[in-house]
C-alpha cells in the first residue's frame, strides 16, 4: 500500500517520537506517583536522571524503608490505643485481678493518659517516618523502658507472667523502631544527582 501524499499546500503533521520504556524508567515513573516530593526541583536532592540506575535503587531503598517505617509505627499505635483506651473503664477489674487495691488513682489514669499521648505519637510519625526521625529516639526509651524493668520484676516474682508478656511485645516494637530509626537514617540523606 502507498502512502497518501499530502496535497500541495498541506503539510502533514509529523509523528511524535516515542522513545521505548525501560525497566529504569519504568521505576522511575513508579517512584515519582509513590513519592512526589522526594522529586521536587525545589528540594535538596536536585535533578534525577531517570536512566541512573544508582539513583533508582537508592530511591527504591527510600521508599522501602519509609514503607517500613509507616507500617511498623502504625501496628504500634493502633494496637496500643486498642490496648490501652478500655483501662480507663477498668479500674475496678484491675485492682480486683491484680492486688492490692489501687490506692493512688491518679497514678493509674496518669499513665494510662501517656501512654495514649504516646500512642498518637506512633500515629504521628507513621504519618512521615523520615521528617519525625528524631522522635523515634524518645520512642525506642518508650518501649524498651517497660521491657527492661520487666524482666527483672519477674525474675525476682514480682510480675505475672501476662505482664511479662505485655513486656515482651513491647520490647518486640522497640526492635522495629530501632529497625526503623537505622533504615530510615539511610533514607533522609539521599542526595540524587542527575
Amino acid at each position: 500500500m502507498v502512502p497518501a501524499r499530502a496535497t500541495p499546500g498541506t503539510r502533514q503533521k509529523p509523528r511524535a517520537a516515542r522513545l521505548p520504556a525501560t525497566r529504569s524508567s519504568r521505576r522511575f515513573i513508579r517512584l515519582i506517583k509513590l513519592c512526589p516530593s522526594r522529586f521536587d526541583s525545589s528540594t535538596s536532592y536536585g535533578t534525577i536522571d531517570p536512566l541512573n540506575n544508582l539513583a533508582i535503587h537508592r530511591m527504591d531503598t527510600t521508599v522501602a524503608a519509609t514503607r517500613f517505617a509507616k507500617r511498623v509505627f502504625t501496628i504500634a499505635g493502633i494496637y496500643g490505643l486498642i490496648v490501652m483506651l478500655p483501662q480507663y473503664f477498668l479500674e475496678n477489674m484491675t485492682s480486683t485481678m491484680y492486688p492490692p487495691a489501687i490506692t493512688h488513682p491518679e497514678y493509674y489514669y496518669g499513665f494510662i493518659g501517656v501512654t495514649v499521648a504516646w500512642q498518637v505519637a506512633f500515629l504521628t510519625i507513621a504519618r512521615d517516618p523520615v521528617r519525625y526521625r528524631p522522635m523515634m529516639i524518645a520512642s525506642i526509651i518508650e518501649k524498651a523502658g517497660f521491657g527492661f524493668a520487666a524482666i527483672p520484676l519477674f525474675l525476682l516474682g514480682r510480675l505475672s507472667v501476662q505482664m511479662l508478656g505485655a513486656a515482651m511485645i513491647d520490647m518486640t516494637l522497640g526492635v522495629f523502631f530501632v529497625i526503623s530509626y537505622v533504615r530510615t537514617g539511610s533514607a533522609g540523606s539521599v542526595h540524587v544527582r542527575g
